[in-house]
């Protein structure tokens, strides 16, 4: 394992971390996902394919990788970021269109364009020419429209539109999980306190029940909201709600907030738990396995229904 930090554990006798069980506003991203430390939701979930994929991608030093991501992800963090860090978004800026750059013209006017930005979004080279940063914060027209257009349909949905004032954004919560000992993050997007209810942004190509239904079962957003739930209860005992705050990336951009059923969150609640056990006793043991061996290969049941097909004729 070489010199990577595995997550903090915690005995039943000792002193919990200062920052624990509240909800901390303001904390910055990268601050958030370069702590290897404490065990975040999406990482955790790694240990239920193998420890060793876990261990992996733990190692992993964090970056921001905005700039390579895919457009749908993309449009979710600036969607995210439009809603519930203004000041962050300001950040990004729109790449401009000259033309064609064989043209002295448009050359002359990209280059006072890259002029204007700030100076570690350029490079310049011996010659004095300047271009953008590969990773410099530039969105495009059409992103910054289509995260607009969605944010503006999260902020007027008539569940959330006349609580607004007094919701909680982006709120980071630390805690520890009493079982395990080991050290939690989570960062929730949205959170209301008078009425204990989490709600988590998504966005989609197709919002409709049954086809969410499907997606928001492969991302196991029910893990999730049980991970979501448990870092508010830590802040605040009780019954914790946790919805879907959905939103289509597509015109007319029709958003729609699903709560998950109890038998999700129950199932989301044992996988959880099954990965937390899983990693304290890899951190225990020092051992982190991979794929186990002597299995046999199961076929999915549309295929083996279709050699039955085969073997019985048409």
């Amino acid at each position: 394992m070489g010199d990577i930090t595995l997550p903090r554990t915690f005995g039943k006798d000792d002193k919990r971390p200062v920052e624990a069980n509240k909800f901390i506003n303001g904390y910055p991203a990268h601050a958030y996902h370069a702590d290897r430390e404490a065990i975040s939701q999406g990482c955790l979930q790694t240990i239920l394919r193998t420890p060793s994929h876990f261990l992996n991608e733990w190692a992993q030093p964090y970056r921001d990788t905005f700039a390579t991501d895919s457009n749908v992800i993309r449009l979710g963090r600036l969607t995210g970021e439009m809603l519930f860090e203004p000041e962050v978004y300001k950040r990004y800026f729109v790449e401009q269109s000259f033309g064609d750059q064989r043209r002295k013209e448009n050359k002359a006017a990209k280059q006072e364009w890259l002029a204007t930005l700030p100076r570690d979004y350029v490079l310049c080279d011996d010659e004095g020419k300047l271009s953008l940063r590969p990773d410099a914060p530039c969105i495009t027209e059409y992103e910054q429209a289509t995260a607009n257009a969605m944010a503006v349909a999260i902020r007027a949905h008539p569940e959330l539109s006349p609580l607004w004032p007094e919701l909680l954004f982006e709120q980071t919560v630390y805690h520890v999980d009493p079982e395990t000992g080991l050290l939690c993050r989570s960062r929730l997007d949205i959170v209301h306190v008078p009425s204990k209810t989490i709600w988590d942004l998504k966005t989609t190509e197709n919002a409709a029940e049954e086809e969410f239904g499907r997606a928001a079962g492969s991302m196991a957003y029910h893990f999730q909201g049980s991970s979501y739930k448990a870092a508010a209860f830590a802040v605040e005992p009780g019954e914790w709600r946790y919805k879907l705050a959905v939103v289509e990336r597509g015109s007319p951009y029709e958003a729609v907030i699903y709560d998950l059923g109890e038998q999700e969150l129950a199932v989301g609640d044992l996988d959880r738990r099954r990965a937390l056990k899983t990693l304290r006793g890899c951190i225990d043991t020092g051992v982190w396995p991979g794929y186990p061996s002597g299995r046999t290969l199961k076929f999915p049941p549309w295929i083996l229904n279709k050699t039955q097909q085969v073997e019985g004729g048409f």
